[in-house]
């Protein structure tokens, strides 16, 4: 499944007869697939993923056994781990997958003791699928175009579609979108089911979109989900897997990240916060849940400025450290805050960052004695500057960071769709925590931790 692209219209084509119909597809099933689409050039603002030069790390959700996973399927281990988890929290999950493909067997095994139904666009890999599954495959034909996507966007009428009278009646717990193709012009797209998928969830529902760096998985999926679910958390890697769900339902892993309410973080009160501060709100309290996960959280945080006083205030309970290298600013936090800061001078500039990522020795920094010895709870990287040639880069405080945190601590990295930061995360926090989930919005914020029941 997730959009076979190419390959999969090339394979439908040789398929001439129903025994090497049926012969191939269950090849198909017992070996994976790999995606022959290309995405489409958009701009990825919003969306963090790791860059395609960046080898992807082994990750950190090794503990679940998944007997019809293979290396060939094109979804990530622990992109599939999230889904997992959020079928997980419901006793008897009703599953929506739109696309039946090379992992169908893996969502309908997994849910043995809910119902999973496929939504399939393709008449050839519909009948073969109900051939090789117990899961029910209904078949759709849609009417849209990807050229059409910008006019048909504000059209709810011409997106919805014709589906049986039971599943239109039903209220899916999961639901995963990863049909019909849409990497050409030529191909249908995901309006109709992005559009169906706010219709056909509940509150509590955990709604995933595949290939979220393509520019109308994100536009419909913002137009669409977002008003009920909030910002997506991002799952990074690939084309990146966004998982819509109110946090007041608790994280598909069954932690709580996040605050209740009609959006992100609305239920928590920020007194600090304020609309200068450049972080997102849901993005703070996703770090602030971090912290509250600590009976006496020990915090470091890579730079300061007008969020400075809202980090110390908030962690009252605990420790909270700054790391500072512009020494105004140092001592302006130092007037604003009760909160400790150190200043330090990294001796780097970002256009060395290919260089320095395979010598460790050359990213260490100079620190207080008391601090290399701390093992913090909660780190979050946002500093110093890398957005032009002259900054320093934040190689060094995310090589720190590797060093200072210990095996259950969360790890941020703002700013994660620049290259120096997920390059230096993948090598240096991807071995210890495996893939992060990547909070959307601006430059995209990583958590990086060994998430529960993994």
């Amino acid at each position: 499944m997730f959009d076979v692209g190419t390959d999969r219209g090339a394979l439908a084509k040789m398929m001439r007869t129903r025994l090497v119909l049926t012969v191939a597809f269950a090849l198909l099933l017992s070996f994976g697939c790999s995606s022959g689409e290309t995405p489409d050039d958009v701009e990825t603002r919003d969306v963090a993923e790791t860059p395609d030069d960046v080898e992807p790390t082994p990750t950190a959700a090794r503990d679940r056994e998944l007997p019809d996973y293979t290396p060939k399927i094109q979804i990530l281990r622990e992109q599939i781990l999230e889904v997992l988890d959020a079928m997980d929290t419901f006793a008897a999950p009703k599953v929506l997958i739109w696309g039946v493909g090379y992992d169908s067997k893996l969502w309908c095994n997994e849910n043995e003791n809910g119902t999973t139904i496929f939504i399939e666009d393709v008449a050839e890999w519909a009948e073969l699928a109900r051939e090789q599954m117990d899961c029910r495959v209904v078949m759709v034909e849609y009417d849209t175009f990807v050229r059409d996507a910008n006019a048909l966007i504000d059209q709810p009428e011409r997106l919805t579609l014709e589906l049986p009278e039971d599943i239109q009646a039903m209220r899916f717990d999961v639901i995963v979108v990863d049909a019909p193709q849409g990497f050409s012009d030529d191909k249908p797209g995901r309006m109709k089911p992005i559009y169906m998928s706010s219709l056909l969830s509940h509150e509590g529902s955990h709604v995933f979109v595949d290939d979220f760096n393509r520019k109308i998985e994100r536009s419909y999926s913002t137009r669409y989900l977002a008003p009920k679910f909030g910002h997506p958390v991002v799952i990074g890697g690939r084309g990146g897997l966004a998982h819509y769900f109110l946090r007041s339902f608790g994280r598909a892993s069954g932690e709580t990240r996040g605050a209740a309410g009609p959006g992100p973080g609305a239920a928590r009160e920020l007194p600090d916060y304020a609309a200068k501060i450049e972080i997102l709100r849901e993005q703070i309290v996703e770090v602030l849940d971090a912290v509250d996960s600590f009976d006496a959280p020990k915090v470091l945080i890579w730079g300061v400025g007008d969020d400075s006083k809202l980090w110390c205030n908030e962690n009252a309970n605990g420790t909270t450290i700054f790391v500072e290298d512009d020494p105004k600013w140092v001592e302006l936090a130092r007037e604003q805050t009760d909160c400790r800061v150190v200043a330090v001078d990294y001796g780097t500039s970002v256009r060395d960052y290919k260089e320095l990522i395979d010598q460790p020795e050359r990213l260490a920094l100079e620190l207080p004695e008391d601090i290399r010895a701390m093992r913090f709870d909660v780190i979050v990287v946002t500093a110093p500057h890398g957005f032009r040639v002259g900054g320093a880069g934040r190689m060094k405080p995310i090589y720190m960071s590797s060093l200072l945190s210990h095996e259950k601590s969360h790890v941020f990295v703002d700013n994660f769709n620049r290259k120096v930061q997920s390059t230096y995360s993948t090598k240096y926090l991807a071995p210890k925590f495996g893939h992060p989930v990547v909070i959307g919005g601006r430059g995209g914020l990583a958590d990086y931790s060994r998430r529960k029941g993994r």
